[in-house]
């Protein structure tokens, strides 16, 4: 068999191997940072490759609640992790509750630390959910009225970080993994917002 009928076999398997590696890479569930509203931090689990949004209506003016702030797929041994929460104006924060004692700032966005890192004095399992912390909140709606809709709790990159994504870090070797920030929904209206493949993309190209 002439050489070069092999070097172009070779070369055909390399590049099937190749786009089989990457579509098996972007078909598997992306990390990802979610805030729930049920205190099983399970709420509106969807597709098998991305999670639908998780929404909640307003439970009524004065009504004391804690959310969820949960990491998924992180797919490996974490230490800590690293984001931001925008809150909307349906709610107002009040404090973030069963953080680690080795914790710099808070879940806010706009805090003076510009979000929270965190670390635990145990690694966590990332092929499990993890519960980050719960956010102590105020709700201050009555119901779902127009200027209510679609308000959005979002997790955001650190605000003092170059990065532009939410991070958390593999144990014991401290590497430094992205993971999506998700948006729910107070009175939604809008259908659930899906991860394009051009920030999947992104996200593991970093």
């Amino acid at each position: 068999m002439p050489k070069r009928v092999l070097a172009a076999g070779f070369v055909l398997m390399s590049v099937v191997l190749a786009i089989g590696n990457a579509s098996a890479q972007f078909l598997s569930p992306p990390p990802y940072i979610a805030v729930y509203f049920d205190h099983c931090h399970t709420a509106v689990e969807s597709a098998p490759t991305y999670p639908s949004t998780p929404t909640t209506p307003c439970p009524g003016a004065g009504v004391l609640d804690t959310l969820c702030v949960v990491l998924h797929n992180a797919a490996a041994w974490v230490g800590a992790v690293e984001f931001c929460i925008r809150y909307p104006q349906a709610i107002i924060w009040l404090g973030d509750l069963e953080t680690q004692p080795v914790t710099l700032g808070y879940t806010p966005c706009n805090s003076s630390n510009g979000g929270i890192s965190m670390a635990w004095p145990v690694p966590q399992n990332g092929w499990k959910p993890i519960l980050i912390c719960r956010s102590l909140v105020l709700w201050i709606c009555d119901q779902c009225d127009p200027v209510y809709f679609d308000n959005r709790i979002i997790v955001d990159r650190h605000q003092l970080s170059a990065n532009p994504y939410p991070q958390y870090t593999g144990f014991p070797a401290p590497a430094l993994f992205n993971a999506i920030g998700l948006t729910s929904l107070i009175c939604a209206t809008i259908p659930a917002e899906e991860t394009t493949w051009g920030r999947l993309k992104a996200l593991y190209s970093d």
